[in-house]
């Protein structure tokens, strides 16, 4: 406990990856935060579809949680978010607002989690994009090279608006940008909650007897 972690959750289709990234303030700098990754998939995943190989490679890694069956294990998730909270404490998880979000926005919360709906156009992913961006360059971001998420960062493309905005997308469907949107995600919820306040200061009086000459 001590370290509470920020969450994002990218929910994968019916039989592909999700993703849950956690963000924590690191304990050795006050304007860092340490990313965790954590990737789930259905068995049958890895057996079928374009990308097979890939995930068997990350299976072989240790970066997959793969899951009995066909569909994504929705309770599996939620029981290893909620188990996470519980370890080390969780401020808020954003969830894409679509999608089957509101199902397990509900199971989620059912585990005692704080949830939040994050939109995915322009107006709600460009400034998230920024920071995002802003942390890699300072190195602030220690997310430790993870395959899973370099492999997103590679694989995404950014459409621009008019005024400027940005945000993730891919012209190939079968590439996986899932761990890139959940870092964005639980970046919404640390930029969203205050900062926590500083311990006050107190001076200290020293009340004793009067010396000679005082």
């Amino acid at each position: 406990m001590g370290r509470k972690f920020y969450g994002g959750f990218d929910v994968g289709g019916v039989s592909d990856l999700s993703v849950v990234a956690e963000l924590f303030p690191c304990p050795h700098d006050p304007l860092a935060l340490d990313l965790i990754i954590r990737c789930f998939l259905p068995e049958a995943a890895l057996r079928e579809g374009k990308n097979a190989d890939l995930y068997e490679t990350w299976r072989r890694a240790g970066l997959l949680t793969v899951t009995a069956g066909n569909v994504t294990d929705e309770p599996a998730i939620v029981s290893t978010l909620a188990a996470d909270a519980a370890r080390f404490g969780c401020h808020s998880i954003a969830i894409d607002r679509l999608f089957q979000a509101m199902r397990l926005s509900q199971d989620l919360a059912a585990a005692g989690l704080a949830v939040y709906p994050a939109g995915m156009g322009f107006m709600s992913l460009s400034p998230l994009v920024n920071e995002l961006e802003k942390r890699l360059l300072s190195r602030t971001l220690h997310h430790g090279g993870h395959p899973i998420l370099r492999n997103a960062v590679d694989a995404v493309e950014m459409e621009v608006d008019a005024a400027g905005n940005r945000k993730p997308s891919r012209a190939n469907r079968s590439k996986k940008i899932d761990a890139l949107i959940a870092t964005l995600l639980a970046l919404d919820r640390q930029l969203r909650e205050p900062a926590p306040a500083a311990a006050p200061k107190y001076s200290m009086l020293v009340f004793g007897p009067r010396g000679p000459g005082r």
